[in-house]
């Protein structure tokens, strides 16, 4: 896993190698993105606070961590198996990436909010950012537990508690 940030933007790209079930040799990436701020999120509601100053590389390995958005998969069959050939589509990957982390915007984020990997989290998530406190209501299941538990904290009783002392608030 490689990663970068740039300004308010996470970024990470997945490096592997697969051999198939017609045994080809398959070298695939996968860039992901989200803001730095959703984890920030994700950690104050579930009383984690402390890992906001935790080195960048949490972001991408942490248990407790927002999957981002894909926004870039290539799948190549390596036709000689070599170490060179390998080498040149890595590079090409490693290459692409820092393009990506150097072009991305919020808009490759916020584009790509409904992909179905972890997307009622995400968009929750970025609903309470967003002040939009109802709608993150809306997406959450209080009757399910949520992805995410720190204790007795579960994340879906962690938003609708925040959003409705923020509704509250709001209305005084």
């Amino acid at each position: 896993m490689l990663y970068g940030v740039d300004g308010e933007l996470f970024l990470d790209c997945l490096i592997g190698i697969f051999v198939n079930d017609n045994e080809e040799c398959l070298c695939k990436t996968k860039e992901r993105i989200k803001p730095l701020w959703i984890d920030d999120v994700l950690w104050t509601l579930l009383d984690m606070g402390g890992n906001i100053k935790a080195p960048v590389s949490l972001r991408a390995v942490g248990a407790f961590t927002v999957s981002g958005v894909s926004v870039y998969e290539k799948s190549t069959v390596m036709n000689t198996w070599s170490a060179d050939e390998l080498k040149r589509i890595v590079e090409e990957y490693i290459s692409h990436f820092a393009e990506s982390i150097n072009n991305s915007s919020m808009n490759d984020f916020v584009d790509n909010l409904s992909q179905p990997y972890r997307c009622v989290i995400r968009n929750a998530l970025y609903c309470i950012h967003n002040r939009q406190y109802e709608k993150a209501l809306e997406l959450i299941d209080e009757n399910k537990p949520g992805i995410f538990k720190n204790g007795d904290t579960d994340i879906n009783d962690a938003i609708k508690k925040f959003c409705m002392e923020r509704m509250e608030v709001s209305t005084k």
